[in-house]
């Protein structure tokens, strides 16, 4: 049992209601919260991470939807907060969603008088490599569209 456990267990007003549940075929009993129909195990903390990325890495659903899960399924102290926080750092959600979360104001253009005093720079790529180069700037003058 570990320390967090043993402090929930014996707290006049614990953040949970647990509740001793035997495991069916064997001589063990693992701690759950049984205050709603669905029980849910409460997780020690040396292993919510594992939880957490087992459920996450399915699909990388997003901080929201991972939260409902584990949070549906699992319990913890702390699971809102570190559902978030990890759900924050997962690299390959940051890869992937960056387009959704970032986004341009659509802006006013003024008429342009005189050559190259408007520009508009862009970088495209990367492209099939030649002579060692993958990327392509691209000047557009609006003047001369």
């Amino acid at each position: 049992m570990d320390e967090e456990l043993k402090e929930i267990l014996s707290s006049h007003n614990p953040p949970l209601k647990l509740e001793k549940v035997p495991i069916f075929g064997s001589n063990f009993d693992i701690f759950g919260d049984c205050s709603a129909k669905k029980k849910r195990p409460y997780i020690p903390e040396a292993f919510r991470r594992i939880v957490f990325n087992n459920i996450h890495k399915i699909a990388h659903p997003g901080i929201r939807t991972t939260t409902k899960l584990l949070t549906s399924k699992f319990v913890w102290p702390s699971i809102n907060k570190d559902a978030r926080a990890w759900a924050r750092s997962c690299i390959k959600c940051q890869k992937s969603k960056v387009t959704r979360h970032v986004q341009s104001p659509f802006q006013q253009y003024h008429n342009v008088t005189n050559r190259f005093k408007d520009i508009n720079l862009d970088i495209i790529g990367p492209l099939p490599s030649s002579e060692g180069f993958r990327f392509c700037l691209t000047i557009i003058d609006r003047y001369s569209q």
